[in-house]
């Protein structure tokens, strides 16, 4: 694997701009979508990984925070995926646990009991409007389906679990306010 970030030349715009060549558009848009879809995600949980290194940089945390939501509510991740935007918002709020801002990790809580309203089981990643060629790539090429690896109680029971036996939100856990949300979100899963 090596030990230093290798940089990526971008292997599916030269692909693209071939079937551009080639005379097939829809290909074309069909490859840009599907490596805009991958690379946000990948932003997305690269940045998510990075937060609980930063927790201590309290101006990069907070920083890194309102980029990645803006990433988020831009591109309907919680939408296209569910998944992506909750490890987010665990890792948010934890980081803001670790800094003992309770308010700013109770409203990450909030943001993760929303999304998780939001789910419609089974789990299904799709396309939206603005990546309306990924359904047809995901039919195609995503080996597992489409649909979410796990059952749906074992899927419920790891969102809860997620949150409620987080250790790192442990000075949260006994304000109101965050029993309250995780009482909603165990009453609607």
């Amino acid at each position: 694997l090596g030990e230093d970030a290798i940089i990526q030349l971008g292997n599916e715009q030269l692909i693209a701009t071939a079937q551009m060549m080639l005379g097939n558009t829809e290909k074309a848009k069909e490859i840009f979508q599907v490596n805009m879809y991958q690379q946000l995600l990948c932003v997305i949980s690269n940045a998510s990984e990075a937060l609980m290194l930063e927790a201590d940089n309290e101006a990069y945390f907070e920083q890194s925070v309102r980029r990645i939501e803006t990433m988020i509510e831009t591109f309907n991740i919680e939408r296209l995926n569910a998944h992506t935007a909750l490890l987010f918002y665990i890792r948010a709020s934890s980081g803001y646990a670790a800094q003992n801002n309770i308010e700013q990790a109770l409203r990450c809580v909030e943001c993760y009991v929303k999304i998780c309203m939001k789910i419609n089981f089974p789990l299904q990643l799709v396309g939206d409007d603005y990546f309306y060629l990924l359904d047809g790539w995901i039919a195609r090429e995503v080996m597992l389906s489409s649909q979410a690896p796990r059952d749906e109680e074992t899927i419920r029971w790891s969102i809860i679990d997620g949150i409620t036996n987080n250790p790192m939100l442990a000075n949260v856990q006994q304000d109101v306010r965050y029993k309250n949300l995780i009482v909603n979100l165990k009453h609607h899963l």
